[in-house]
């Protein structure tokens, strides 16, 4: 007997349940969730300062769960023959061979301008090197490692990871590796960059429950505990776990909401919040 996989299937059915149950007394709790009143928008114009429109839930939403997707000698010929520039490896960690994480040397270094359309190119570069490319949107760029990352998304909403590819975590990311050049002094104080590598991993996707109830941007912004007059920074829809499980993991719809100083995600289901540890983060975020 597979204890293990039963283990797997017990949490997932347990996580669900509780989603559901949560869900319901919510939905009785709050029957007129998706109406704004005028009471709710004066407390949040008391609260932030933003000069952008508060984003609307325009499309379903739903509890996900991933698992991590294995590849197999047929998926690295796939990425070969997308693009011939590049050797596919599997893993390495420090356990040797992982067949959950895709590892590529481009032969030839595939170069960019990180001053302008930083973006648009580096999505480019995932079209034409990676199959499914679709797949993933563009996150930040992680300042300290001098790498830019993409993340996986469901029906245009990406998915949140606290930790970015490493040893037993499940991630849907694809991380690109960048050499910098300084130029001789006299042509050009800037640099030369090129895109010498990157990493991948995929989770396999599945819708488990739509959700027909949900916070707006503006309630959502009345959670957390965030001072008068604060700078609203940032706030978009995203899919989030606080559940760490090796080989799945459940996905519930939350508001990602950045502040000058701090970042929280609340679950659009039941209106709990959690806040995000900024320790040691040093990321620039391209709109």
């Amino acid at each position: 007997m597979d204890w293990k996989n039963i283990k797997t299937i017990f949490i997932f059915t347990f996580l669900l349940l509780n989603l559901y149950l949560g869900t319901e007394f919510y939905n009785k709790v709050n029957p007129d969730l998706d109406i704004l009143n005028e009471e709710t928008q004066k407390k949040v114009n008391e609260i932030i300062d933003y000069s952008k429109s508060l984003p609307k839930i325009e499309k379903k939403l739903f509890i996900t769960t991933g698992t991590v997707k294995e590849f197999t000698d047929e998926d690295i010929k796939e990425f070969t023959n997308h693009n011939s520039n590049q050797e596919i490896n599997l893993g390495p960690t420090n356990e040797g061979e992982d067949k959950r994480i895709i590892s590529a040397i481009l032969n030839s270094p595939y170069p960019f301008t990180p001053d302008s359309e930083v973006k648009g190119q580096l999505e480019q570069f995932v079209e034409n090197y990676i199959p499914n490319g679709e797949q993933y949107k563009y996150w930040k760029y992680d300042e300290e490692r001098n790498i830019y990352i993409f993340t996986q998304h469901l029906d245009g909403i990406q998915f949140y990871f606290e930790n970015y590819i490493a040893d037993n975590n499940l991630t849907g990311m694809i991380e690109i590796y960048v050499d910098s050049q300084s130029k001789d002094q006299n042509e050009s104080k800037t640099s030369k960059h090129q895109i010498t590598s990157y990493r991948l991993t995929q989770m396999e996707l599945n819708k488990e429950q739509e959700v027909k109830k949900f916070l707006t941007a503006e309630e959502a912004l009345l959670v957390p505990d965030i001072k008068p007059r604060t700078t609203l920074e940032d706030i978009k829809l995203l899919y989030f776990t606080s559940i760490n499980n090796e080989s799945i993991k459940v996905f519930v719809p939350n508001w990602y909401i950045v502040t000058e100083s701090d970042e929280w995600m609340v679950d659009v289901t039941d209106s709990n919040d959690i806040k995000l540890d900024q320790e040691n983060e040093e990321e620039s975020e391209v709109e």
